[in-house]
């Protein structure tokens, strides 16, 4: 009779070491991660991958986003449902709203992130696959030493728990590179220094169809806004200290984004992101940089976008 029981019971053990790896969600990469696309914060997006069979039980698990510190944590997604696709190595696409419009073809997320990973959160931060009581199973963070938050996770997915040291720079946004896990689908974390890359060229994101959606450069028309109908105008005053305003029509109601670049062609701040109304629009930039800085005393270029059309100014920050 007890050996009967301990048969049982040996068999329920089994049963329960089991249904983790094939039910369940926690044997999983953060396999890549996009801040934003050619400068558009509003366009992010991360794909997760999984690591063993079954692992699509993902409305037990969430995406949070942590600040330079490893405080200050957001939900950017927690899925209510799961995926259909259980086989290993499938991807999950959780993005931004915005982001299908960054891609080719647009691209179709499996959920949409409730919150953005804030601006402020670019330099260094830490982003976390974990159940919905806080274990955390799977971290990437970036910003090098301007990290000072927690490294650790659950051993199921890192041998020893410890995903650091972090990436080194900030999260990828200012072009259509992203940051990639280099490993297989059935690695296991080493740690993200050496785990992951930047893209080479534009990056590729799967959803748990297997649709690949490539993210796309910003589309030069070769039109001017002004043959258009909209207007651009000079900036005043110009120079300026620390404040300028900058004034801009359009036609008809339409998407417009207004933002400010530095000589080398790196986004400073953007100003205007979004659906504006036929008529005059006036802005102010306050001289300071997309982290809230300062900036330095130089010449800047403003960029008006709108459909099909764009227009470029020079202004001088002279302090």
């Amino acid at each position: 009779m007890k050996q009967i029981i301990l048969g049982i019971t040996l068999a329920m053990v089994g049963m329960a070491m089991a249904v983790p790896a094939f039910a369940s969600f926690h044997l999983m990469q953060v396999e890549q991660i996009i801040g934003g696309v050619n400068g558009d914060p509003t366009k992010q997006a991360i794909q997760l991958r999984t690591r063993a069979l079954g692992e699509n039980f993902v409305s037990q698990g969430r995406l949070m986003v942590w600040d330079a510190a490893g405080a200050n944590p957001i939900i950017i997604c927690d899925p209510t449902t799961d995926v259909p696709n259980n086989a290993a190595g499938v991807r999950i696409l959780i993005a931004s709203a915005g982001f299908a419009s960054a891609t080719s073809p647009a691209a179709v997320p499996d959920f949409i992130m409730s919150q953005l990973i804030p601006v402020s959160y670019f330099t260094a931060g830490s982003i976390t696959w974990e159940d919905n009581f806080g274990t955390i199973y799977w971290r990437v963070s970036w910003g090098g030493a301007a990290y000072t938050g927690s490294n650790f996770g659950l051993s199921a997915n890192d041998p020893d728990g410890n995903f650091g040291p972090p990436v080194n720079g900030e999260l990828p946004f200012r072009n259509t590179s992203a940051l990639l896990f280099q490993g297989l689908a059935t690695a296991p974390s080493n740690n993200n220094l050496a785990d992951y890359a930047l893209t080479a060229g534009n990056a590729v994101f799967r959803n748990n169809a297997g649709t690949s959606f490539t993210v796309q450069p910003p589309q030069n028309t070769g039109v001017s806004a002004s043959a258009l109908g909209a207007l651009l105008g000079q900036n005043h005053p110009n120079p300026f200290n620390p404040t300028t305003e900058i004034e801009f029509s359009v036609p008809e109601r339409a998407s417009a984004s207004l933002r400010v670049y530095d000589t080398s062609g790196q986004l400073v701040a953007t100003l205007v992101e979004g659906t504006v109304d036929a008529g005059t629009t006036r802005v102010e930039w306050n001289g300071l940089d997309w982290r809230g800085r300062a900036a330095a005393s130089g010449v800047y270029f403003y960029r008006l976008v709108i459909p099909r059309a764009t227009e470029t100014r020079k202004m001088v920050l002279l302090k």
